[in-house]
């Protein structure tokens, strides 16, 4: 369904208007609003209907329109102008560029132009009003939601497995948790799930072109536990047709409705997984205990370093699955372990085969404590993260008061 965009026409010749309503007349996703024959009865009705488009003269009695344009882009900077001028005012029209007019037509123009310049500059506004609103949210709620990447640099460490069961133990616990799957290739997290239909993923969702993130909601599907999840895409191609910068207005855009916001990445340096550690507020390196693995995310830190994208808090998460010692891969990585999770694969596979993630079958298992558990310390130390600080002067005040 089209948007009906609202248009003001401003003339001081009544055979202006007139044609420009004629013009306007021939499409269905326009609507005009009101007429105004100098600057400042435009200004007045500008901010009576507030319409999405202003169609504004230059040479005009009482108020011309280079005033008129500075004024409307003060009291209503989501109303986009568009200059309709003679190419005898050029002078006149880059002075109304500069005070906040979009766009400008020059007289006589056809229908096919006036449209196509109403609707280009329609599409850039509301672009910039929701980068705007997004920003906004993401900045308001960015106190209480918490972003983490999953990193590794090879496969089959356990990375997308640790995702899911972490995410589906947090939101057990009543977060509001989701999971975005940019393994944007070989992507399983929705199937380590049992969810079969994917045709609605993170590529789908791309297509819906200027208003995806208003379509967010929509793709994504909910399991049993409460984590809502965002598949990656079916075919590889797909994947490749994915730009960086979706990421980030897309997870500026689930700041503002969940608490956790958890990244599955895939094992490669590409713009996209650049971009998810940009946006994110920590990451987590899983390895699991062998020299390869180690040797290979050594290397993976390294060239983040190298080309500026080092994560900002950067976590190390260790699979016990290999002859290194806890101590030895610390060493190397000159990291500490954050966690360090039990290697239970007759548990974690079998659950993993049938689509019911661990921690909400086998709870019994070494592995699903240690996964439940990095939930809960997450969650905690979130928790006392937001927690007001006491001034330290309050806090003397307090040890004064016990001793008396």
């Amino acid at each position: 369904m089209k948007s009906i965009i609202r248009i003001l026409l401003v003339d001081d010749a009544t055979e202006i208007l007139e044609t420009e309503k004629q013009l306007l007349s021939f499409h269905n996703d326009f609507e005009v609003v009101g007429e105004a024959k100098n600057g400042k009865d435009a200004i007045a009705l500008v901010e009576l209907a507030k319409p999405d488009i202003v169609l504004m003269d230059i040479n005009m009695p009482v108020m011309d329109g280079i005033e008129a344009t500075r004024r409307i882009a003060e009291v209503a900077p989501n109303t986009a102008v568009i200059i309709v001028s003679v190419q005898e005012e050029f002078q006149a029209l880059r002075g109304a560029i500069q005070v906040g007019a979009k766009e400008y037509l020059l007289k006589p123009f056809t229908t096919e132009s006036l449209a196509q310049s109403i609707r280009t500059v329609y599409h850039q506004m509301e672009r910039s009003v929701r980068a705007t609103t997004t920003q906004v949210l993401s900045e308001n709620f960015r106190s209480r939601s918490r972003v983490i990447s999953m990193l590794s640099a090879k496969g089959g460490v356990g990375k997308s497995t640790i995702a899911v069961n972490v995410a589906c133990a947090m939101a057990e616990k009543g977060k509001k948790v989701v999971l975005i799957d940019l393994d944007l290739f070989f992507g399983d997290a929705a199937l380590l799930l049992g969810y079969s239909d994917l045709s609605r993923n993170i590529y789908t969702l791309m297509l819906e072109g200027d208003h995806y993130l208003e379509m967010v909601s929509s793709y994504l599907f909910t399991h049993a536990c409460g984590l809502k999840v965002l598949p990656a895409p079916q075919q590889i191609e797909q994947g490749e047709l994915i730009s960086a910068h979706y990421i980030d207005d897309l997870v500026k855009a689930l700041r503002a409705s969940y608490d956790y916001i958890l990244i599955d990445t895939a094992p490669a340096l590409t713009d996209v997984l650049f971009a998810a550690l940009e946006t994110s507020d920590e990451t987590w390196l899983v390895s699991t205990a062998d020299l390869a693995s180690i040797k290979n995310n050594q290397r993976l830190l390294k060239a983040l370093r190298a080309v500026g994208s080092e994560p900002k808090l950067l976590r190390h998460l260790l699979v016990k699955r290999g002859k290194l010692s806890e101590r030895a891969v610390e060493d190397v990585l000159s990291l500490e372990t954050f966690s360090a999770i039990d290697y239970d694969p007759a548990t974690i596979c079998s659950a993993a085969d049938v689509g019911i993630p661990a921690v909400l079958e086998h709870r019994a298992s070494r592995a699903v404590r240690d996964l439940k558990h990095l939930a809960t310390k997450t969650i905690a130390e979130e928790s006392r993260r937001r927690e007001p600080r006491v001034k330290p002067s309050r806090l003397r005040f307090l040890a004064r008061g016990a001793k008396g």
